[in-house]
């Protein structure tokens, strides 16, 4: 999924909705009237922001998750083993051993 590109309009009502909630958080400002009606009209321009921010973040996660994976590539450290003792539906009985499963623990 590539990220949304806002406009800057978008942003600064996105930006603004963010400030209004930090103002709140904090105690000041909670019945201002006018700010629940920015809040009210720009909030489904925050939560598209909001999601898009966060999801940028997961994909930068994933991302360097999947290198880590890469470069500790232990598909080789898999043997498999079909032992066929009598017929059955699915062919028999399959095995999975990994190497480091021998191994102790230090």
């Amino acid at each position: 999924m590539s990220p949304r590109v806002f406009t800057w309009r978008e942003l600064l009502q996105a930006l603004t909705v963010e400030t209004i909630w930090r103002l709140w958080n904090s105690g000041q400002q909670k019945n201002n009237k006018w700010l629940k009606l920015i809040v009210e009209n720009w909030l489904d321009v925050w939560a598209d922001w909001r999601t898009d921010l966060v999801m940028r973040g997961v994909d930068h996660q994933t991302e360097t998750i999947r290198m880590e994976w890469d470069a500790t590539d232990t598909s080789a450290d898999f043997k498999f083993s079909e032992v066929r003792k009598s017929e059955t539906p699915l062919g028999g009985e399959m095995r999975l051993r990994a190497s480091y499963m021998n191994r102790e623990e230090p």
